[in-house]
């Protein structure tokens, strides 16, 4: 399977950005929610906001511990798994028990939603079409 999709245009304080965003459906114990996931080759770690993970089902009363988020910040988490699905056209592919971190702390809630390089990035080889403004995922052939 290969499949691309743009880059998605969003504001921020000074103007405009273009992110490598795909849509995805997130589920969980029966529970399902298409979203838009940053694809973020500089992240180790999948994360979801807590808000959906309650949505979602997810235990959050496990063991917590910190993980060091942007400029070195302590961020308290909790690990979970989801069940991913991308679709595009007629090609679908599915990760089941994708780990994911859970920020628990008002303050480190951003609202998006990244897949970062662990268990994702091995399902494919991602290209990052920066002057095409598109991001391309390639199914590894296992």
């Amino acid at each position: 399977m290969a499949i691309s999709f743009p880059y998605k245009v969003e504001k921020v304080k000074d103007g405009l950005v273009l992110r490598p965003k795909i849509p995805i459906v997130l589920s969980h114990d029966g529970k399902s929610t298409d979203v838009m996931a940053l694809v973020d080759s500089g992240s180790d770690i999948s994360v979801i906001p807590r808000g959906l993970a309650g949505y979602l089902g997810l235990e959050l009363g496990g063991k917590t511990y910190e993980i060091e988020g942007v400029g070195g910040k302590k961020i308290e988490v909790i690990n979970s798994f989801v069940n991913l699905t991308l679709r595009r056209g007629s090609e679908v592919h599915r990760i089941a028990q994708l780990p994911v971190e859970i920020p628990l702390r008002d303050e480190d809630q951003r609202g998006d939603i990244i897949l970062g390089r662990h268990t994702f990035f091995d399902e494919f080889n991602i290209i990052f079409r920066q002057n095409e403004r598109r991001i391309a995922l390639e199914t590894v052939r296992r």
